[in-house]
């Protein structure tokens, strides 16, 4: 963003703002906005994140086994407003999580694990070592970029519910966050929503990239990304799928199951429209990638503008669309 005279007065002038929300029912967050998982790996660098406007810090997805990723060229930000992510899920395999990932605690953000499994036994084992610690723990049943093809476990409903269940029963009473594909049919939506009230999870994160997008160079007519040339989409190209995932899975969820809202955003007004669309916060990877820390910078400034401009002062006030229910006033709400 290039900052104004107009942008700066109105900084200047901006009254406190108070942009407080929640996070899976009752953890505070102290704004709007986080990282998506994959977004950073290395976790020295993931430890910059809690430097940044980020209000809660998210690391992984972590497996079982170590995973080694895609090839390189596994990223494409595209000028026509998407990212095409191939990075996969290279990770160092949960054992070497066990003890590292504790520095992440008592920094003042909530920290969430991103677990990938690829069975019901996968989310039985992965959070064992992390349970009783602090952490909130995120079960990531849908990367497009895991080398399993069409079966994702949010596409099974059984396997999709065996694998919440499976989680909760060694986590117990801590935060669970079930992370959705994009399949936007209303079967999806409707017995998705059904299975993620009974599983009574504390919030859900909508929405994993796009499968399977293919672009080719301009130049040498040929993939721009390596390996079979399809990826996940991601950017502003999907910000309305994702919003419209977000509102009605919003009509059909728990009310107090918060929602995170991921893919698409790229701009402050986009994180003010999927909070009205039934978000309680949001979370980013392309703007990450492409700005590093001062993407968050951008964000919250042009979301701070945005509230100033319709004269909200606090985010528990967002109206909601017609027919959703209100923001949470606090976290007990």
């Amino acid at each position: 963003m290039v900052v104004t005279r107009r942008h700066e007065k109105i900084f200047r002038d901006q009254p406190s703002l108070d942009l407080t929300t929640r996070l899976c029912q009752g953890v505070p967050l102290k704004g709007p906005l986080g990282n998506s998982p994959g977004s950073e790996k290395g976790i020295e660098e993931a430890l910059f994140l809690f430097d940044t406007p980020c209000a809660m810090v998210t690391y992984g997805s972590i497996t079982l086994p170590e995973m080694f990723g895609n090839p390189y060229p596994f990223l494409h930000f595209s000028d026509r407003g998407l990212t095409l992510n191939s990075i996969g899920l290279a990770n160092l395999g949960r054992r070497a999580y066990e003890n590292r990932l504790q520095g992440f605690l008592g920094r003042g953000k909530p920290v969430i694990i991103s677990y990938a499994g690829f069975c019901p036994d996968d989310f039985a084992e992965l959070p064992k070592p992390f349970v009783g610690k602090g952490f909130i723990h995120e079960m990531n049943g849908g990367c497009p970029n895991g080398d399993i093809g069409d079966e994702l476990i949010v596409n099974d409903p059984a396997m999709f519910e065996e694998s919440i269940v499976a989680m909760k029963s060694v986590v117990g009473d801590e935060p669970v966050i079930v992370k959705l594909g994009t399949n936007s049919c209303r079967s999806y939506v409707g017995q998705g929503a059904d299975i993620l009230n009974r599983a009574r999870v504390h919030a859900v994160a909508i929405c994993n990239a796009g499968n399977d997008g293919l672009l080719l160079d301009e130049v040498t007519d040929m993939p721009v990304i390596s390996r079979t040339g399809l990826a996940g989409i991601s950017g502003p190209a999907m910000l309305a799928q994702t919003m419209g995932l977000v509102y009605k899975f919003r009509k059909e969820l728990d009310p107090r199951i918060d929602i995170i809202a991921e893919n698409g955003i790229d701009r402050g007004i986009d994180i003010y429209h999927l909070l009205r669309a039934g978000a309680t916060s949001t979370r980013v990877a392309s703007v990450y990638l492409k700005e590093g820390p001062a993407g968050f910078v951008r964000l919250i400034q042009e979301f701070k503008e945005v509230m100033h401009e319709r004269h909200i002062r606090r985010v528990c006030d967002i109206p909601r669309l017609p027919g959703l229910p209100p923001m949470p006033f606090s976290v007990d709400a």
